[in-house]
């Protein structure tokens, strides 16, 4: 609780205008707090709390870019009998002002496979983003769902060689797969969004 209380805390005084006590806040917050039972605490506002309140504050209007679509399949080199080593392919589809970007990457997992197909396709509109760096992951879950029931925390950690800053990122989802995916897109929206793009 007393996390959650100084993240709702410094959210009041960063928004002075932001209703806190907002449905979209209060899950989050409860959802953090659910993390830092699990060890899991930020010394700042993690960044996808910053993403939340300028969402919530209509200061995305209009948006960096729009997400069209995204999948993600797992690939198994030689087949499962034959042991062979798995990867990740991640495909999205981008709007950002007029133009259409279609990319697709291979990545060690959803995280490293996301972040570089993001890359492929918003680097080339927003040079900002060549100068971060995913750092690390954690997975944790969270509640006492059982299996598909259960709620994970995706953390994502950049830092970013401009300026020499970090920042943590939370997805949170049934599916570990979106949790990751959420994670990654307010990581890229709070540099947009810290950069002034």
């Amino acid at each position: 609780m007393p996390h959650q209380c100084l993240y709702e805390s410094r959210l009041s005084q960063l928004y002075p205008d932001l209703d806190t006590k907002g449905g979209k806040i209060q899950n989050y917050l409860r959802q953090l707090r659910e993390l830092g039972a699990k060890g899991v605490y930020f010394s700042e506002l993690p960044a996808s709390l910053i993403v939340l309140a300028n969402t919530v504050l209509g200061r995305f209007s209009p948006p960096f870019f729009i997400v069209r679509a995204w999948t993600e399949k797992l690939l198994i080199a030689n087949g499962i009998e034959g042991g062979g080593d798995t990867s990740v392919e991640a495909t999205v589809k981008i709007n950002i002002g007029k133009a259409v970007e279609h990319e697709v990457a291979g990545g060690h997992g959803p995280v490293n496979a996301f972040d570089k197909v993001l890359r492929l396709a918003l680097e080339k509109h927003f040079l900002c983003l060549k100068s971060i760096t995913l750092d690390d992951y954690k997975v944790r879950k969270l509640g006492n769902g059982e299996g598909s029931a259960s709620v994970v925390g995706v953390v994502v950690d950049f830092c970013d060689s401009g300026d020499n800053t970090r920042w943590s990122t939370v997805g949170f989802s049934s599916d570990i797969i979106e949790a990751s995916w959420r994670a990654m897109i307010d990581a890229i929206l709070y540099k947009l969004f810290k950069d002034g793009e």
